[in-house]
């Protein structure tokens, strides 16, 4: 089977680190067009082992380290890795343990590693419960402070004064689109909302009557001397703008503008 090599240092300076790795590895069979060096931390981004596991890596190959530490930063990390390398249809060998996907008593390990992960997390899963009951019978649980509140303020105020979408607003502030949406419908005062809504609305109104002026001056000049009068309904397109003002469509009365002929 092909054999991928993966060696890790935290900083550049541990170059003999590094080459101890490579020795290693060369000497497990892998060559030296592939191994796959990088001198990161391993809670920092590892662009190769991503590199290696999203695009290098294939079905029926083996990624070989020489130590665990050097691939992953926990068991969750560690089974994370294996379980990426057993969708590609790949193992995984650490040289100093019995970890080896190619034989049963390597994916034997796997599984305790597994079993011990799952127990693990249940136990924390199980405190964390045990806090959260006890501080609600104290009172003093209030729950995670929702990161967006802390800039209620700040949306509400780049909605109103900015008159920016919520798609903009969201961009800004680092926050995604249906928070924005939430806090601006709790926040947000009726008048508040009515302001916005009704400067939004002003603002398409005069683009409305501006395009009617528009056809009015045009049917004047294009209107035949022995044509009746023409009528134009300036009420076209214009209720969907009204309704979102303080009073909406109340009151709103059907009307027409009459362009009376050239004399």
């Amino acid at each position: 089977m092909p054999m991928i090599g993966y060696a890790r240092t935290s900083t550049v300076e541990q170059v003999a680190g590094l080459d101890a790795q490579v020795r290693d590895l060369k000497a497990a069979g892998c060559n030296e067009r592939d191994i796959y060096r990088e001198q990161v931390s391993s809670v920092a981004e590892r662009p190769e082992l991503d590199l290696l596991l999203s695009r290098i890596v294939r079905a029926g190959d083996v990624l070989v380290v020489t130590k665990l530490d050097r691939l992953a930063r926990s068991t969750a990390d560690l089974l994370a890795i294996t379980a990426r390398l057993k969708a590609s249809g790949a193992a995984l060998k650490v040289l100093d343990s019995p970890i080896d996907m190619t034989s049963p008593t390597g994916e034997f390990m796997l599984t305790v590693l597994g079993a011990v992960a799952q127990f693990e997390r249940q136990i924390m899963l199980a405190r964390q419960r045990e806090g959260v009951a006890k501080a609600k019978a104290e009172g003093k649980y209030k729950g995670r402070k929702p990161t967006v509140r802390s800039q209620a303020t700040e949306i509400v105020r780049l909605k109103v004064e900015d008159k920016l979408s919520d798609a903009e607003i969201a961009r800004r502030l680092g926050v995604h689109r249906a928070n924005v949406g939430r806090v601006l419908k709790t926040e947000m005062s009726d008048y508040e909302k009515r302001k916005a809504y009704q400067e939004l609305a002003s603002l398409e109104l005069k683009e409305h009557l501006a395009k009617l002026a528009n056809d009015r001056e045009k049917a004047v000049h294009a209107q035949p001397e022995d044509e009746p009068t023409v009528r134009i309904d300036p009420m076209d397109g214009l209720r969907n703008i009204l309704s979102r003002t303080e009073k909406g469509s109340r009151g709103l009365k059907r009307g027409a503008l009459f362009v009376s002929r050239r004399d």
